[in-house]
């Protein structure tokens, strides 16, 4: 945690994710729980976790449209792992973290958010769902890389207009995560 480097924080994120398969839960627990007192006692370790997932792939453009890969294999398809989900799960990651929610899965932390801060959360938990269900009805299931990929002239009018309304609320919610996060926060 003290440690600066792009890659330190990078591999903390990613703990902050682990789920128990087998063994105590109360082990991995109390090792987050390290993770959370420190945030609460240096704040700007919160910051740095921001800055680490910064890296934001965009998926809509300035004229409104959405952008697909435009070569390789998945030329003319859209990285919704990348461009749709990651904003989400980021930015839900980093307010549980601030709220000290326990919780490893974007929708339970949503819902720990929910049941916090009011209603409010219901908005992005609702987008969230339906980017998942979107993932899983027009992701390509050939393999594990490829579920993430939809290709854009597959779908109708009404479809595009549902994905980009989606990916538009996720950054939303990652604009305004990191200006909650940066507020108040120095360094």
């Amino acid at each position: 945690m003290d440690d600066e480097s792009f890659e330190a924080i990078r591999h903390l994120l990613i703990f902050i994710d682990a789920r128990v398969l087998v063994g105590r839960g109360k082990f991995i627990e109390d090792l987050k729980q390290v993770i959370h007192s420190k945030i609460e006692e240096s704040p700007y370790l919160l910051k740095r976790m921001l800055k680490n997932t910064m890296r934001l792939q965009k998926g809509i453009g300035v004229f409104g449209q959405i952008l697909v890969e435009t070569h390789g294999t998945h030329t003319g398809e859209i990285n919704l792992k990348q461009t749709a989900l990651f904003p989400y799960v980021n930015a839900v990651r980093l307010l549980a973290l601030k709220e000290s929610v326990m919780k490893t899965s974007t929708l339970a932390r949503l819902g720990a958010l929910s049941d916090s801060s009011g209603s409010e959360w219901k908005q992005y938990e609702d987008k969230f769902r339906r980017l998942l269900q979107f993932r899983l009805c027009y992701g390509k299931q050939e393999d594990y890389e490829a579920v993430h990929y939809v290709t854009i002239d597959s779908l109708h009018k009404e479809q595009k207009k549902e994905l980009k309304e989606v990916m538009k609320k996720g950054i939303e919610l990652y604009n305004d995560t990191t200006k909650h996060i940066e507020k108040g926060v120095t360094k």
